[in-house]
């Protein structure tokens, strides 16, 4: 089988820090490669030239950047690069690396990795309803669907059942976390009594995460025991520009401790030297949604290095964790209790041994590259079932009333050739409107032109208008590559006596703008649904 696979960030490359999604989209390729099949990488070309623009890339062959540049994609070229590929398969490494203007013919499967809205949300990204749009365009159109765990599977399920899908479980699988089979194990370690017990924690600084708490608590107990060790591993977003939350002001308050020694955000096999080394990993972080629903990547692979690992009382790898004993479960926010969790660590390695022994088998249980990458390939059993296309159902307004002297049309694409039915949200405001409301469809070379190839029309009589529904409308399958235009006429003699139209102040692509009181804009869209 041949996959290709756009990433949302740049893989790992020898030499140069990575991040999360890197490593788990990274984990997938793997996977697959262990299974035999050919995969193809495509990368953001936004990242490749932020890594470019920082000197990132200056050691490396003109043949590797050539061939990362190769294949780089953004919204303009990911459908031509799917046909210079050919493949069978498309893996996307998160819900926005899915901007195809057109659903592929061949199946899609998305792997949500985690809750990327909730990010946006704590970096302060703009025009995030626009991110709303485009998540639910992907949960429209995409075949099958990775979640990490049940929590986040719940979470994401209401995103799928707004596009006006039913079959989650059938269309989904959840996978934690897909790493190598080699890891740097226990048995294998560097680890050494002389620093006992050593602690570590790593990874990106993100702003929604704040381990304030726990790490200023473990700081203090070293500083009390005069005994032990705590590492300190991290940096900014080696690609894009994420603000760095509270990490810079805390890892240099803690590194003030002889027993904190601070390290720089390091290419990962470096990482997992360092992993090797150490005792027991920390990753306790105060709780907000994103915490609950991520299953964390610095975590999964302290576990896969065999590092037992203290960690959150709330998630799904906090399950996972007390199942097979593999670490402490605690409250961010309980410090007495995180106190006991060190003493015992101090007091006793033996447990801390057993529970190592323990992370392994969690690890080679649950994060296996190749059994992960064969669940994928386990989901393509399943009936293709994505049927809508446009789900923008946030309607903002219904001021817009359709009469003799007020018509509107919107322009779309479909990106799937079959397009059999469109719903409408209609309102008579509860008077009855005078006039039937004219439906047409044409496919359109432009925005402007009068010249138009009628595909459809029907008329909707006044008794059959909800007051502030959904209308559906079904339609003798329509196949069009081209540009589409909705238009929607009445004769009603005064708004009073005429259909109102749900809209929004703006057109999300598909959506291409409107032409509204003769003019276009691309600052209306009417709200509308529709299905192939």
């Amino acid at each position: 089988m041949r996959i290709l696979v756009f990433a949302t960030d740049l893989l790992p490359l020898p030499g140069l820090p990575t991040s999360g999604t890197a490593l788990r989209t990274s984990g997938f390729i793997a996977g697959f490669k262990n299974l035999g099949h050919e995969v193809h990488c495509a990368v953001p070309r936004q990242a490749l030239a932020l890594a470019q623009a920082k000197g990132a890339l200056k050691n490396f062959s003109t043949e590797v950047v050539a061939n990362l540049s190769a294949l780089a994609f953004d919204s303009t070229n990911q459908e031509a690069l799917a046909a210079q590929v050919a493949p069978d398969l498309i893996f996307c490494g998160h819900w926005p690396a899915y901007i195809f203007p057109k659903a592929p013919p061949v199946p899609v499967v998305v792997d949500l990795a985690g809750p990327h809205l909730l990010e946006r949300h704590y970096q302060g990204s703009p025009n995030r309803t626009d991110s709303l749009f485009g998540k639910l365009t992907v949960f429209a159109s995409a075949d099958y669907f990775i979640t990490s765990g049940p929590r986040q599977k719940e979470y994401f399920r209401s995103f799928f059942e707004r596009t006006g899908r039913s079959d989650f479980n059938q269309a989904s699988t959840e996978i934690p976390m897909p790493l190598s089979e080699n890891s740097p194990c226990a048995e294998n370690s560097k680890r050494s009594s002389r620093n006992y017990p050593h602690f570590i924690f790593g990874g990106v600084f993100l702003p929604w995460q704040d381990p304030t708490q726990a790490l200023t608590n473990l700081s203090e107990f070293l500083a009390a025991k005069q005994t032990g060790k705590l590492t300190l591993i991290g940096g900014v977003h080696p690609h894009y520009p994420v603000h760095s939350g509270v990490y810079q002001k805390l890892f240099s308050k803690l590194e003030l401790n002889p027993q904190v020694t601070r390290k720089p955000l390091m290419p990962f096999e470096e990482f997992a030297s360092e992993l090797a080394s150490a005792d027991v990993a920390l990753d306790l972080m105060a709780w907000n949604l994103e915490r609950e629903l991520a299953l964390t990547i610095r975590s999964t692979t302290y576990l896969w290095a065999g590092l037992p690992v203290i960690y959150n009382d709330f998630s799904d790898l906090s399950d996972l964790i007390r199942q097979y004993d593999a670490g402490w479960t605690v409250s961010p926010a309980d410090l007495s209790a995180q106190q006991n969790i060190f003493s015992e660590i101090s007091a006793n390695p033996e447990s801390v041994k057993k529970k190592a022994k323990n992370a392994l088998r969690l690890a080679a249980a649950e994060f296996n590259a190749s059994k992960s990458a064969q669940k994928v390939l386990d989901l393509l059993g399943a009936p293709r079932t994505a049927l809508a296309d446009i789900v923008y159902m946030d309607c903002e307004q219904r001021d817009t009333a359709i009469w003799k002297n007020s018509a509107v049309s919107t322009f779309f694409r479909a990106r799937r050739n079959s397009l059999s039915r469109i719903d409408l949200r209609l309102s008579t405001r509860f008077n009855p409107p005078d006039a039937p409301l004219e439906v047409t469809i044409s496919s359109a070379s432009d925005f402007e032109s009068s010249q138009a190839d009628l595909k459809f029309q029907t008329t909707l009589a006044p008794e059959s208008i909800p007051e502030d529904d959904w209308y559906s409308i079904h339609l003798p399958m329509i196949q069009t590559d081209q540009l589409l235009r909705l238009d929607l006429r009445s004769q009603a003699s005064a708004p009073d006596c005429a259909v109102y139209v749900w809209g929004m102040n703006h057109s999300p692509d598909p959506l291409m703008g409107s032409i509204k009181d003769g003019k276009f804009t691309k600052n209306y869209a009417v709200c509308m649904r529709t299905f192939s």
